[in-house]
């Protein structure tokens, strides 16, 4: 396919929209209907951000349906796209790769957490751009959420510690002070080694 798509010019490719989920973008594409081993015969989709684009920024798709016009074909490629990307993000920044269930129900339960957290990451892009008019990827979100809780519990930690054991009153406070540094040190080691999404969502209610 590289062979024939380097002998495409400019001319060969329509543009058409690129359905998404934020907004509709233009693409060009070209589409030949040839046989692919595996899937016997299928039309094969060429898409370019630009006409005049090196093959480096061509991706390709097959699909088995012949029927299909252009328009249809470049639909289905972008809903299917939507579906790789998201299972890609699914491992890449939600960890999913390290899971192994074995029920049916632990399936469930996973994936209801795994959406859960998607949608809310998702909620975040969305806020961002409404008020900051840029758009975020699911990994920007992610970094942003996690620099948020870092200063979050470090400033805790700061005020924290300005707790003083002068007084024997004082004494059940400093037991708690130890305590809570204590785990807070073993979390904040936990999150360096595990590259962990949220590190800390409340240390008065984890203290308590």
């Amino acid at each position: 396919m590289d062979e024939y798509a380097a002998g495409l010019s400019g001319d060969d490719f329509t543009p058409v929209i690129w359905p998404t989920q934020e907004d509709e973008k233009v693409v060009y594409a070209h589409v030949v209907t040839t046989w692919v081993r595996g899937l016997g015969p299928c039309q094969v989709l060429i898409v370019k951000p630009d006409p005049d684009a090196d093959l480096e920024h061509a991706r390709y798709w097959a699909m088995t349906r012949l029927d299909d016009i252009l328009e249809q074909v470049v639909g289905h490629a972008a809903q299917r796209w939507t579906i790789e990307v998201l299972l890609a993000d699914f491992k890449e920044l939600m960890g999913s790769d390290h899971y192994q269930m074995r029920s049916a129900r632990g399936i469930v339960r996973f994936w209801a957490l795994e959406l859960c957290l998607y949608q809310f990451l998702d909620e975040v892009r969305a806020t961002h751009h409404r008020i900051w008019g840029e758009r975020l990827t699911l990994g920007q979100a992610r970094q942003q959420i996690r620099e948020s809780h870092w200063e979050r519990l470090l400033d805790w930690r700061a005020s924290f510690s300005r707790f003083t054991c002068a007084t024997p009153s004082s004494t059940s406070v400093c037991v708690l002070r130890r305590r809570v540094t204590s785990m807070l040190n073993a979390q904040l080691r936990w999150t360096r080694d595990t590259d962990s999404l949220f590190i800390c969502v409340n240390p008065c209610e984890s203290a308590s």
